[in-house]
């Protein structure tokens, strides 16, 4: 199946649209998690773990943040494989990279990326045009959410420009709607108007919509906002610290489904 299908077909069984953010920052390193007797990779492995593990249940895909891996040099990447091999088989993973180059320096991130590392999608920047992207954006059956409106608030300094009438965000989603069958969008859950933008101009590519959770975007809005069908829902929305943070992540996570679902619901009945 093709990255789409399986990721439709992940959210369908699981009846979710909570994509789980992988991102062992130091600094938030739980005390349950810092022994003396493993190395710093080691206990950043058994954080990643104990949050895969509590989220197995309602996650429909994973989305691990290369930065913070490759903080750590050799031993980050290290801790990316070890973390890719414990979750669980049939869940898409996303690289969250926004990778954005041009001729054989972006066959490298791909090859990186889809060869090397084997993950089902990856997160791009527009900025150089589709030939900087082609590398990702022809592998096949393959997944590319291309920034389109980002979640943070001075995004917008460039992204909400107009230009001949319209915002910069919504012709970059139109124009990465021509890409090919790989193509999706990131666009922030903590503007839920700015996402029925995309959507209406968009009617028909999946969102990675981050923002969720201690960002303060508000679910209900955002999905309706991104929402395509019961079967091709089209908005998958990523929660990292308000999960990794939590003394119990499995009723966080739970939490966010269960309302998840009554949205979706609502929806299909309409």
């Amino acid at each position: 199946m093709h990255f789409w299908q399986r990721l439709a077909a992940s959210a369908r069984e699981r009846h979710s649209l909570l994509c789980v953010g992988l991102d062992p920052v130091v600094d938030r390193l739980p005390e349950a998690f810092s022994r003396p007797d493993r190395s710093l990779a080691g206990n950043l492995l058994a954080w990643n773990t104990h949050i895969i593990d509590e989220t197995a249940e309602w996650a429909a895909a994973y989305k691990p943040n290369l930065g913070f891996y490759l903080a750590h040099g050799i031993d980050g990447l290290r801790l990316l494989e070890d973390t890719l091999a414990r979750i669980p088989s049939g869940r898409p993973v996303l690289l969250d990279a926004k990778f954005g180059d041009i001729g054989a320096t972006s066959e490298g991130y791909a090859q990186f990326c889809f060869g090397t590392l084997g993950v089902d999608a990856v997160t791009l920047n527009p900025y150089l045009g589709r030939d900087g992207l082609a590398p990702f954006l022809d592998w096949p059956d393959k997944g590319c959410f291309v920034l389109a409106h980002s979640s943070n608030p001075d995004g917008q300094a460039f992204q909400g420009r107009r230009l001949d009438g319209e915002p910069l965000f919504i012709q970059v989603a139109q124009t990465v709607r021509t890409w090919g069958p790989n193509s999706g969008l990131v666009v922030g859950a903590t503007d839920p108007r700015a996402l029925k933008q995309v959507r209406t101009a968009v009617p028909n590519l999946w969102f990675l919509a981050p923002g969720i959770g201690t960002q303060g975007g508000a679910l209900e809005a955002s999905l309706e906002a991104g929402w395509i069908s019961r079967d091709v829902p089209g908005v998958l929305f990523n929660a990292s610290s308000s999960l990794a943070q939590a003394r119990e992540p499995a009723e966080v996570a739970g939490r966010l489904v269960r309302a998840m679902r009554a949205q979706m619901d609502a929806l299909a009945a309409m």
